[in-house]
């Protein structure tokens, strides 16, 4: 049916499971689609969609599936294994492993959330940031794991580099996983416009975080926070910093 209508850009949106099925068919138009939002209900509609969603979208700008089923890992050559104009993403509950080589390509992206990170799609914080260290205008970031089994192998680990990778745009970081990981990737980044940190540890009430209060003091939000509070409860740790936008300069990452 769309091929009787001019090439205009196309963008779904779908949630109902029988949308779904009916809605797919359009990503065959892969030049046209510029925004794409999806509820995926089952597994094997998840992997249809991974089907169809391997060739490049050129047009993509936006991004956003979500999940509350078990469902396969999207393969490496998701979008073709590109998507230099997207500007959002949003995977929740579904695995990517291939992320990491996926962002190096995707340097237009403004925000990324990764929310309930199953442990088939754990990424470690070293390929993480180096995925992460191609998003020069990125200026959201959300890294939700699912549950404590998706955590650094303490054999594996390794001492922080002596550089770090600049994110020069984030402005939000959003944390829920151990502590170990977030040690492992504010050990290799800064982010000197950051105004807003929110942290949530699960299953630790004893941590060690000897690298959090270094990215921090970087970034300048602790000495001039309007807001900061910290949370203990029988499950679950957070931690949350605020700097309204425009309170004074944040120091220089040097």
């Amino acid at each position: 049916m769309l091929d009787a209508w001019p090439p205009l850009p196309i963008e779904v949106d779908l949630a109902l499971p029988e949308a779904v099925d009916n809605g797919i068919a359009t990503l065959g138009h892969c030049d046209r689609v510029r925004k794409i939002e999806i509820v995926v209900p089952t597994s094997s509609q998840l992997e249809r969609l991974a089907l169809m969603m391997q060739e490049p979208f050129p047009a993509l700008t936006l991004l956003q599936l979500w999940t509350h089923e078990t469902v396969p890992a999207l393969p490496d050559m998701f979008l073709g294994g590109s998507a230099p104009r997207l500007q959002r993403l949003t995977l929740s509950g579904i695995p990517f492993p291939g992320l990491p080589r996926f962002l190096l390509s995707a340097s237009d992206l403004s925000h990324l959330s990764l929310a309930g990170i199953p442990h088939t799609g754990y990424i470690s914080p070293e390929a993480m940031v180096t995925g992460l260290s191609a998003l020069t205008r990125l200026t959201h970031l959300t890294i939700q794991f699912e549950s404590p089994a998706s955590r650094p192998d303490r054999r594996g680990r390794h001492p922080p580099p002596l550089t770090r990778v600049i994110l020069p745009a984030l402005e939000e970081l959003h944390f829920r996983g151990v502590s170990e990981y977030l040690e492992d990737l504010v050990a290799r980044i800064d982010a000197p416009l950051l105004h807003s940190l929110h942290i949530s540890f699960f299953n630790q009430v004893i941590f060690d975080i000897q690298q959090l209060p270094y990215f921090i003091g970087h970034a300048g939000i602790l000495e001039s926070s309007s807001r900061a509070w910290i949370y203990f409860d029988d499950n679950h740790v957070e931690i949350e910093l605020y700097l309204p936008k425009g309170t004074g300069p944040p120091r220089n990452s040097c």
